[in-house]
């Protein structure tokens, strides 16, 4: 049995936040021939599941950049959250130099805002990246208000979040102020425990060193029984960086990040480009 393993922005989704027929066309026919795949992304739970179930893609999610692990029936199966003390260090910085945040739990997402505002800041920043517009994935479950904030909690304090139990996975940070970019990423990175990918400058995706993307998806396909030769792994950005050092079957897509391509055994099209099918027609069966 061989695995596929994809991350979704920039990868098995397309620009417009929508999977290429032709992409499903060929993990359908590799997994009738008893094949598996997964998803791995550093997305949560809330909006990965609409996308697998838009696609009717029956498959284990592992998200939260490594940090969670939930089956194709939904179920709980493995989370490696933050410790308590460095999450009060991580949130006193963050909120010190005003960073736009969301704490991804094992309790669904908190914020410290209005979840009105925070929503409609999302689609501020959103626009702001996309020059001043959505375009065609305004109807994306990232930026569809019922989906971003699905299963949020806001809360006002620290010890108002401490008090809620919940434990932190992964925190998504932006901030577009350079000066406090800087000093709050400069004192996040001096502990530690503590890793950061960045897809953008603006944006930090904070977790634990206990786990990324590459272990848990060791983990897992030691699970399923799957040998690590037989993994093909898909990315494009640097939260994939632990996988293309990991998985020798490595398939960057074209326009990824220069470390990715650095690091890929092959590089296939771009995901605007059918890059998930002619990777999976020209390079696995």
């Amino acid at each position: 049995m061989k695995l596929l393993a994809f991350d979704l922005d920039g990868t098995l989704l397309t620009s417009n936040q929508e999977i290429a027929e032709s992409s499903l066309k060929a993990i359908r026919e590799f997994v009738d021939k008893g094949n598996k795949m997964c998803i791995v992304s550093g997305r949560n739970y809330d909006i990965v599941k609409p996308i697998v179930d838009t696609y009717h893609l029956h498959c284990d999610l592992l998200l939260n950049n490594g940090h969670q692990y939930i089956s194709s029936d939904d179920k709980v199966k493995k989370e490696i959250p933050m410790n308590q003390a460095t999450s009060i260090k991580i949130l006193e910085i963050l909120l010190n130099y005003n960073f736009h945040f969301a704490l991804h739990t094992d309790q669904g997402k908190y914020i410290f805002a209005d979840k009105e505002q925070f929503f409609n800041d999302h689609i501020t920043m959103a626009k702001k990246k996309r020059n001043g517009t959505l375009g065609n994935v305004e109807h994306a479950p990232l930026f569809v208000k019922k989906y971003f904030l699905a299963n949020t909690h806001q809360v006002h304090t620290i010890d108002e979040f401490i008090a809620s139990g919940a434990k932190i996975l992964k925190i998504d940070a932006r901030n577009f102020n350079q000066e406090n970019l800087k000093a709050g990423k400069a004192q996040i990175l001096a502990i530690s425990s503590i890793a950061i990918h960045s897809s953008f400058e603006a944006f930090l995706e904070i977790t634990s060193k206990d786990a990324n993307k590459a272990t848990l998806l060791n983990d897992y396909a030691k699970e399923i029984g799957v040998d690590h030769h037989d993994i093909y792994v898909f990315g494009d950005s640097m939260n994939d960086l632990e996988l293309f050092e990991s998985f020798p079957n490595s398939i960057a897509m074209g326009k990824s990040s220069q470390p990715i391509l650095k690091l890929a055994k092959w590089i296939t099209d771009t995901n605007d480009n059918d890059g998930i099918y002619k990777a999976i027609e020209t390079h696995i069966n």
